[in-house]
C-alpha cells in the first residue's frame, strides 16, 4: 500500500503466516494475519475518513470447501508503525 504520493507505507505478501512489513521491509508490530486462501486473495483498502488507517481483508480456509473472510486493521499514524 502506498500513500497519495506513491510512497510505500506497508506490504503484505499473502504468504502463509507472513507478517505485514513496513516500508523498510521490517515486520510491523501486532499479530500476523493467518492467511491460507491461495495467491492474490488479499484486499487492502483505506479506512473511511482516515489518512493513516487501512483494512487488510484476507480469506482463511476453515475446511476443504469453506472459506471465512477476516480482516486486520493497520494504523500508520504512529511514527514507527510504517517505518517513518
Amino acid at each position: 500500500m502506498s500513500d497519495a504520493n506513491g510512497n510505500l507505507l506497508f506490504i503484505y505478501t499473502g504468504a502463509l503466516s507472513s507478517p505485514v512489513l513496513d516500508k523498510n521491509y521490517q515486520p510491523m508490530p501486532g499479530p500476523t494475519p493467518i492467511f491460507n486462501g491461495g495467491d492474490n486473495n488479499v484486499l487492502t483498502v483505506k479506512y473511511p475518513g482516515s489518512n493513516s488507517k487501512f483494512l487488510l481483508f484476507y480469506p482463511r480456509q476453515t475446511n476443504s470447501k469453506i472459506y471465512s473472510l477476516y480482516y486486520a486493521a493497520i494504523e500508520c499514524r504512529l511514527m514507527t508503525a510504517c517505518g517513518r
